[in-house]
């Protein structure tokens, strides 16, 4: 099974990004038969703490998630469906 993981929140230092970070090389350390998918935007791949034992999708979006937190918490409709449509 191929399994995709969120990892918009990677680079936050707490939350989301500790869980999804934590939870990711958990899952890539335990021997399993699936393939872990990391999908990032585009500005989150450029962090060079992503693990290097993981098939990433990268999607161009507009802005990093770190501002979109800090503005109001809602990806711009022009995101959403370019990372809905990234997956395809």
């Amino acid at each position: 099974m191929r399994v995709g993981i969120d990892g918009t929140s990677w680079t936050n230092p707490r939350g989301y990004g500790r869980y999804t970070r934590n939870l990711t090389q958990a899952l890539l350390a335990a021997e399993s038969p699936h393939t872990f998918v990391l999908v990032l935007d585009s500005h989150t791949a450029e962090n060079d703490t992503l693990p290097d034992n993981v098939e990433k999708v990268v999607i161009q979006t507009s802005e990093p998630m770190g501002a979109i937190l800090e503005r109001d918490g809602r990806r711009s409709a022009g995101d959403i469906w370019a990372m809905t449509n990234g997956l395809r």
